[in-house]
C-alpha cells in the first residue's frame, strides 16, 4: 500500500513556519514489500519538515478521509459525526470530514462480543460496552490527549499490487476509533486533520488488519519521505531490496518503535550516552529530540568550531548569525550508532533551518521537558532521503540512503516481493 505525499502552507515565511511547526509539537505533547497495497499520503510542508497524512477511501458510497500518519497508536481513529468534542475546522485550510457510521451501508458499531473488541483491553487502552456496542478509550503517550467513541467497521478502499508494476482496487472490511469525545488538544482546530491512522505493533494497526484480511502476506511496511518535504510513499508489505539492508532490533514489549543507541558523535568527536539509551522513532513530530546531556554537547561543541558563534535561548530554538559560507559544508554531521552497528547520519541541513537572512536555527530540541524525559526521539526530518523499512514481524527496523525523489509509485512497486 502507497501513501502519495503532497504538500501546502508554501506562502507562510520561514519563521512563521517554524513556529507554527513548534506549535503543532506542543500540541502533540498537550494531547498526547510483499506490498500488496497501495495508499495515498499527503504531506502539510513546512521548511524541511512535513507532517504526514494519508488519503483513506472508506463506505459505500465512498468518502475521504485525512488522518495524520501516527506510529504511537495502534488504533485509527476518526473525528465521529454528532461529536460534542470536536474541532470543525482546522488551521490547515482544508475542511475537515467526520466520519457517520449510518451514510455507509457497510458501516456498523463493532458488537460487544467481536474479537476486535476484546483486543482493546490489550493494547493500553480502556474498553467498555453499551447497548452492545464496543467503546474504546485511548490516551496518548505525550502529554495525556485522550480520544474516545465507538468501535465501528466499514469498507476501506485498497490498492493491491496485481503483477507487471500494476495496482487494482479492492475492498476490504477495516475496524477503527469513530471518536465523539476528544480533550486535552484533540478538540482544537491548530493542526487537526480528520483523525489519525495508527501504524504502531499490535492487532489493531492497518498493518495487522490486511495480514489478518490476506492482503498483505509479510508483517513490514515502509515509508521514502523526498528531501525537502516535497512528498514520498508509504508501503504495506515487504519491499525487495538488491542489496540487504542492516537492521537494529526493536527494543520488545512496546506497541511503539523504540531502538538503542549505543554510540553517539558529532563532527566524528564521540560523546558519551547512557548504556541501553532508548530511542524513540516517531514520524508524526517534525523536530529530532535530545537528551539534555547530549543537547547541551552538540550546542558545545558547535560554538568551539565557531568562536564567534552567539547562540540564543532557547524559544524554542537556539538561534545565531551565520555568514561565512555554506551551512551545509562548514557544520558538523550528527551520528547516531545502533545496536547492530546500523548508523543514521544527519547533515546540518536536516537540523540546521534558516529563519531570515543570515540568521539560522538548531531545530533540535531538549527532551528535558517531554514525557519521555531524556529520551532521543528520531522523527520525518531526520529520515528524509532515505528508504525505512518497519519489521514488524521480525521486531527490527532498518534504513537506507534512496532516491526518494524521482521514483514514483510504480517505481516503488517495482521492488515489491510477491
Amino acid at each position: 500500500m502507497i501513501l502519495e505525499l503532497k504538500n501546502k502552507f508554501e506562502n507562510l515565511s520561514p519563521e512563521e513556519m517554524m513556529i507554527a511547526r513548534w506549535k503543532h509539537e506542543q500540541r502533540k505533547d498537550d494531547r498526547r514489500l510483499l506490498s500488496a497495497i497501495d495508499v495515498n499520503m499527503g504531506a502539510e510542508l513546512y521548511p524541511g519538515l512535513a507532517i504526514f497524512f494519508a488519503k483513506m477511501v472508506l463506505g459505500n458510497p465512498a468518502k475521504t478521509f485525512y488522518p495524520l500518519i501516527d506510529p504511537t497508536i495502534s488504533l485509527t481513529w476518526l473525528y465521529c459525526n454528532g461529536c460534542q468534542l470536536c474541532p470543525t475546522k482546522s488551521s490547515l485550510k482544508f475542511k475537515l470530514n467526520h466520519y457517520e457510521v449510518s451514510n455507509s451501508i457497510k458501516g456498523k458499531n463493532v458488537a460487544c462480543d467481536d474479537k476486535m473488541c476484546s483486543m482493546i483491553d490489550k493494547n493500553s487502552m480502556e474498553q467498555e460496552c453499551s447497548d452492545n456496542i464496543c467503546k474504546y478509550s485511548m490516551e496518548y503517550v505525550f502529554g495525556g490527549a485522550m480520544t474516545a467513541g465507538n468501535v465501528v467497521s466499514d469498507t476501506l478502499l485498497i490498492n493491491t499490487v496485481t503483477g507487471n508494476n500494476q495496482t487494482s482496487p479492492v475492498f476490504t472490511d477495516f475496524v477503527f476509533g469513530c471518536g465523539f469525545d476528544q480533550y486535552n488538544g484533540l478538540e482544537n482546530s491548530d493542526w487537526a486533520f480528520d483523525g489519525s491512522l495508527g501504524v504502531g505493533m499490535s492487532n489493531l494497526s492497518m498493518l495487522s488488519q490486511l495480514i489478518a484480511s490476506k492482503h498483505v502476506k509479510k508483517n513490514t511496511w515502509s515509508h521514502c519521505f523526498k528531501r525537502e518535504s516535497k512528498g514520498g510513499t508509504m508501503a504495506f508489505g515487504e519491499v525487495e531490496m538488491q542489496k540487504e539492508m542492516k537492521m537494529t532490533p526493536l527494543v520488545p514489549d512496546s506497541e511503539m518503535y523504540k531502538v538503542t543507541v549505543v554510540n553517539f558523535s558529532i563532527g566524528g568527536k564521540p560523546i558519551a550516552v547512557d548504556d541501553e539509551q532508548e530511542t524513540l522513532i516517531d514520524i508524526s513530530s517534525a523536530y529530532n529530540y535530545f537528551p539534555d546531556t547530549i543537547y547541551t554537547a552538540i550546542l558545545t561543541e558547535i560554538q568551539n568550531a565557531f568562536q564567534n558563534l552567539k547562540f540564543t535561548q532557547p524559544d524554542p530554538f537556539s538561534c545565531f548569525l551565520y555568514n561565512n559560507g555554506r551551512i551545509d559544508d562548514d557544520f558538523p554531521v550528527i551520528t547516531y550508532t545502533f545496536k547492530g552497528g546500523v548508523e543514521l547520519k544527519l547533515s546540518p541541513n536536516q537540523y540546521i533551518f534558516e529563519r531570515s537572512a543570515d540568521e539560522w536555527c538548531l531545530a533540535i530540541i531538549n527532551s528535558n521537558k517531554k514525557t519521555l524525559k531524556n529520551y532521543f526521539i528520531i522523527t520525518e526530518s531526520a529520515l528524509m532521503g532515505r528508504l525505512v523499512v518497519y519489521n514488524v514481524g521480525k521486531k527490527k527496523i532498518g534504513w537506507t540512503d534512496y532516491d526518494c525523489e524521482c521514483h514514483e509509485q510504480s517505481r516503488l512497486i517495482s521492488h515489491m516481493k510477491y
